[in-house]
């Protein structure tokens, strides 16, 4: 992808806001150089959604690039964004990481043999770039990554629908719970208990015990864990919920179903 800078040409549209920060780390990344949302997504008076993305730079060294994307609710289309305005200016060298093309096969093989036992994309990138003598930037490995993935044991999306079918599975043979949300013909959202769980809860629902990882699972989604302490003093967990973000309208949907 390359964008030309001029909103009156550039007609290529993204369906989500993860969808256009995605497409434009892999852009960024070839053009040597990151680019990071500002602030939160806002909306304006007319319902339009902006996100403005700008060079990671621009703190540091007051760099002016910028790219603002808006959705159009009148279009046909009124959730999807396409870009609005920009700043195509760099007030500092560009970085001269090494670009998609130079992953060949023998620097695949090495991600290969070394991605399972690396902690953090960053290690693996600098270990890449050791034994290869190259210069990729972290995110160019991570999205090799993926695509070895998907390849490799199926792709998300197979992963959200194999789940849903389980856990529907569960609750009409067992007797256990689940409720999802699909937004846009994905996983949006979805908590379950088993019927052990169920009964744990009931009998021991005094004080529950609420915590939340930050995205580090295959769905790279916050997970909800709901737990109580039973009469031998153990810790049980009772409820799980994989949500969309960390807002309070998440949350207040997931805590709902489990007093429910």
């Amino acid at each position: 992808m390359g964008l030309r800078y001029t909103s009156k040409n550039y007609t290529k549209t993204f369906s989500s806001r993860d969808d256009l920060k995605k497409s434009l780390d892999v852009w960024s990344s070839e053009k040597k150089f990151e680019l990071v949302f500002t602030t939160q997504e806002r909306t304006n008076e007319n319902g339009v959604k902006v996100s403005t993305l700008k060079c990671k730079r621009k703190n540091k060294d007051q760099c002016s690039f910028m790219l603002e994307f808006r959705t159009d609710p009148e279009s046909n289309k009124p959730n999807n964004y396409i870009l609005y305005d920009y700043k195509n200016i760099h007030n500092h060298q560009l970085n001269t990481y090494h670009g998609i093309t130079a992953l060949t096969e023998d620097v695949k093989e090495k991600i290969r043999q070394n991605k399972a036992h690396t902690r953090t994309y960053q290690d693996l990138t600098s270990l890449i770039n050791k034994q290869c003598k190259t210069n990729f930037f972290w995110r160019t490995i991570y999205y090799e990554v993926k695509k070895m993935e998907d390849k490799e044991i199926g792709t998300v999306t197979n992963d959200a629908n194999n789940l849903v079918k389980l856990l529907k599975a569960d609750a009409l043979k067992r007797c256990g719970f689940y409720e999802t949300k699909i937004a846009k013909g994905k996983l949006d959202r979805i908590c379950f208990m088993s019927k052990r769980t169920k009964k744990v809860l009931n009998s021991f629902k005094d004080v529950l015990i609420i915590d939340t990882s930050h995205k580090v699972n295959r769905f790279n989604m916050p997970i909800l864990d709901v737990a109580v302490v039973n009469n031998l003093g153990k810790t049980v967990c009772c409820l799980f919920a994989l949500l969309p973000n960390h807002k309070y309208e998440s949350f207040f949907w997931a805590l709902n179903h489990l007093k429910s």
